[in-house]
């Protein structure tokens, strides 16, 4: 079985490709087509990316929405909505974070995954994938230890600006790549 970073690599790799830093989740989920099978048929969908509305789009509480993934029975796609209110480096963790939704399984047909501003079940296996996936792909480990070993930068701050993240998500995935 594939992980959650090797799924994340492979789009990263396949799509992406070479067009440079930072990566553009919201163009790998414009670009890709997720195949779904149901009853015997398979079908192909694409995946929409759009504001959060801050009025309907709250959880269970009625708190508001980092993000949500989930499956339009109208327009038959899968749709990546996030918070336009949080700062750009959150928003594009966020796109990336949802797309590992759904290109990992997690939405199903009148299920959406719904994420509030940095809170999750810290035990929840789907969660936990969604992250692992949204951090290989703003900030692809490949690309990182390259820029590190063989570019020699070394600070987390000018990491962070090039991979267009918080300085404080490149700080911890240099430690969890070991690279710190």
């Amino acid at each position: 079985m594939r992980t959650p970073y090797d799924v994340a690599t492979g789009i990263v790799d396949g799509i992406w490709g070479d067009r440079g830093l930072p990566v553009d989740p919201e163009y790998l989920c414009k670009n890709i087509l997720i195949t779904r099978s149901a009853s015997g048929v398979t079908t192909k969908h694409q995946i929409r990316v759009e504001h959060i509305d801050l009025i309907d789009d709250t959880d269970d509480n009625g708190n508001t929405l980092s993000g949500c993934a989930l499956f339009d029975d109208k327009t038959d796609q899968f749709v990546v909505k996030y918070n336009p209110t949080e700062s750009p480096t959150r928003q594009r963790f966020t796109i990336a974070h949802e797309l590992g939704h759904v290109v990992l399984g997690h939405v199903k047909p009148g299920h959406p995954k719904k994420d509030r501003a940095l809170v999750y079940d810290k035990m929840d296996k789907d969660e936990i994938a969604a992250n692992q996936f949204a951090a290989e792909i703003v900030i692809p480990h490949k690309l990182l230890k390259e820029y590190v070993y063989e570019e020699g930068f070394y600070r987390a701050a000018d990491l962070a600006r090039l991979f267009g993240v918080s300085e404080q998500a490149m700080y911890f995935r240099m430690k969890n790549l070991g690279i710190l």
